[in-house]
């Protein structure tokens, strides 16, 4: 999938204030990017960060050029919401300005961005800047966000440049682009002019790789309360946080427990606020009686959500999940698993397919909540850990660009009674590839 530009726009500006807000419209495309320039104060670092539609942006590049006596910040945000929401700036206190635009994108990979980071500036007053940068990727896209100023004229597009939006009451800043994929891996040049001589010009370009069809995110979300006991047929978590907001989302969720027996409870459904899961995998160790499930959804709305287990069966169970978010994959694709059993092991690999991608979910009882989970042969795009009682419980994501690396997760340090690990292997598009899962011993209810 090619990058492809959406839409910019100036958002305005507001004097002495500590925070400033617009409305602006991303693109229900695919794989989307938003890119926002933001001007502070003329002489304090006090922007301390950008959300849209609540979320928080990522600040790439900062600097202040003496020229143009401006803190100037680069942020940008990988799937924002569909639509029109709030670009919100806040500051540490009032600056005596604050200016800022926007403008998104779509076929932009969705981890592991940007490609390339440049800050460039011409030490003094003139009509044009060249910039120069060298791309890695084939198919790149470079942004580049320009300040200075001009008599309150904007800036304009020289070579290698094309200009989608300004600040149209000073002309302080502006956002060009490449025009065009960038091909083949090279150095590049983009050049923009003012129309009468400016202090410094003040140069932010990042480019950013295409999106290749692979499944490209995922987040570990939540993982909550690992000590629910159940004595009915249902559990419910509300309030649960399912990442941001958008068209091509899936939400997965690990559900691991203890069935007690075999006639113990196991999940016949569930939901996320009423939109019913599909059971991806239903894998245990029957020497232990530890068990896993992982159900998904197509869910593209909400923040947060109720998700709710109903059981099946008799006796006690407890239950903990944790929620991630995967975008960027072909949801029509039907999801099937294999399934591995590794009783009597604190360690356990799994092999993932080329751009491919691994979601892992773990729990034990380490009565100090000091043993951790360390990972060979893989990079953890997020991994968070939750402690109630003496039960830990941890998530995590693990993405690859390209091979088939093995991925091997052993326990380190207090060595737990009990310990249960299940892991999904994706590939692209979305198939569920193996599961394994390891467990030791078993639990009687009253431990969970």
């Amino acid at each position: 999938m090619a990058i492809a530009f959406n839409n910019a726009a100036d958002g305005g500006n507001v004097a002495t204030a500590s925070s400033f807000s617009f409305s602006y419209t991303c693109s229900s495309g695919s794989s989307r990017l938003l890119v926002v320039p933001v001007l502070g104060d003329a002489t304090s670092d006090l922007i301390t960060g950008v959300t849209y539609n609540s979320i928080a942006m990522q600040l790439v590049w900062k600097q202040r050029i003496s020229g143009i006596s401006r803190w100037q910040y680069f942020f940008y945000l990988i799937n924002p919401a569909a639509g029109s929401h709030t670009v919100a700036i806040t500051a540490s206190s009032a600056c005596d300005f604050i200016l800022a635009g926007a403008a998104d994108y779509t076929g932009v990979q969705q981890n592991s961005q940007p490609n390339v980071v440049l800050n460039d500036a011409k030490g003094s007053a003139g009509t044009s800047w060249t910039s120069t940068f060298t791309t890695t990727v084939d198919n790149d896209w470079a942004i580049l966000v320009e300040t200075g100023f001009s008599a309150s004229n904007p800036p304009g597009a020289g070579t290698g440049a094309t200009r989608r939006a300004f600040d149209g009451a000073f002309g302080t800043w502006g956002i060009f682009d490449s025009g065009g994929v960038l091909t083949p891996p090279a150095a590049y040049s983009m050049t923009t002019t003012r129309p009468s001589s400016a202090n410094d010009i003040g140069h932010m370009i990042l480019a950013f790789k295409p999106d290749t069809g692979a499944v490209s995110n995922a987040n570990a979300i939540n993982m909550t309360n690992t000590n629910v006991t159940v004595t009915g047929s249902s559990v419910s978590f509300s309030g649960v946080a399912i990442g941001p907001s958008y068209t091509d989302r899936l939400v997965f969720i690990a559900i691991n427990g203890h069935d007690g027996n075999s006639t113990g409870k196991f999940p016949s459904a569930v939901t996320i606020d009423g939109i019913s899961a599909a059971q991806v995998a239903d894998t245990n160790v029957s020497s232990a009686s530890d068990t896993s499930w992982w159900w998904t959804a197509d869910s593209s709305a909400n923040l947060t959500a109720t998700i709710a287990v109903t059981l099946s069966g008799s006796t006690n169970a407890g239950v903990s999940i944790s929620v991630f978010n995967v975008t960027g994959a072909n949801t029509t694709t039907p999801v099937s698993a294999a399934v591995v059993d590794n009783s009597g092991s604190a360690s356990a690999s799994i092999t993932i397919p080329a751009n491919g991608l691994l979601l892992a979910a773990s729990s034990d009882d380490s009565s100090n909540n000091s043993s951790t989970l360390s990972w060979t042969n893989a990079t953890t795009a997020s991994f968070q850990t939750f402690n109630p009682s003496s039960w830990t419980s941890l998530g995590s994501a693990v993405s690859f660009s390209s091979g088939t690396p093995t991925v091997t997760a052993t326990w380190t340090g207090v060595s737990p009674v009990h310990k249960l690990l299940s892991m999904v292997a994706l590939q692209s598009p979305v198939v569920i590839a193996a599961v394994q899962i390891v467990g030791i011993q078993g639990l009687t209810s009253a431990e969970w």
